[in-house]
């Protein structure tokens, strides 16, 4: 039978930090504490990506860690790649609802922009000039530049390939409650990234 989640997140809950760089900014414990929240309220087998107090990435209920890892982490790059100068800048019309606005960003900052919101015939819908498309070399020198962020994670990392994920993202710090037979490899990586 499983037990409800009463995990208590405060100072104490940080005091356990098994890797060498001991050092949690405030901003970090609070990104973490955000993590550990929304993780009490989501399907088991989740991970939480966290920036600047807001959950930007949160995978949960896949089969593996890794698949969790990987979902929040594509999720947190989307929310990154929001916040490119192109993408705030795009010039939509007036009157473009809510909704369309969004699915246009999204698609955007796809790797299908070109195909879609950017043809001719579509962006006369949606903006008052064509855009200049995303590219790829932009989009990763943008996704380099996203830092600082939070990954909490409701259960422990098998295997190091979800910190080497993780770190794609900008991940810095991690909180997880550690249990498994691969703890120290886990460590020895985070270690290895500071």
């Amino acid at each position: 039978e499983q037990n409800r989640n009463e995990l208590v997140i405060d100072d104490a809950f940080f005091a356990n930090v098994v890797t060498q760089n001991a050092t949690l900014p405030q901003e970090a414990k609070r990104d973490l504490a955000v993590a550990m929240i929304a993780l009490k309220y989501t399907q088991s087998n989740s991970v939480c990506y966290v920036k600047d107090g807001q959950c930007i990435g949160i995978g949960a209920g896949q089969q593996s860690r890794i698949h969790c890892t990987r979902l929040a982490g594509d999720k947190a790059n989307n929310w990154w790649l929001r916040q490119h100068p192109k993408t705030l800048a795009l010039p939509f019309l007036p009157g473009v609802k809510n909704p369309d606005r969004d699915n246009a960003i999204d698609r955007y900052i796809s790797d299908e922009s070109e195909t879609t919101v950017l043809t001719d015939g579509r962006w006369q819908t949606l903006f008052s000039a064509r855009p200049e498309m995303l590219t790829p070399a932009e989009k990763q020198a943008w996704l380099a530049t996203l830092t600082g962020v939070s990954l909490g994670s409701d259960a422990f990392f098998p295997f190091s390939d979800n910190i080497d994920r993780a770190v794609q993202s900008g991940v810095r710090y991690i909180a997880e409650p550690g249990g498994s037979k691969r703890d120290q490899e886990v460590i020895d990586v985070c270690n290895a990234y500071g």
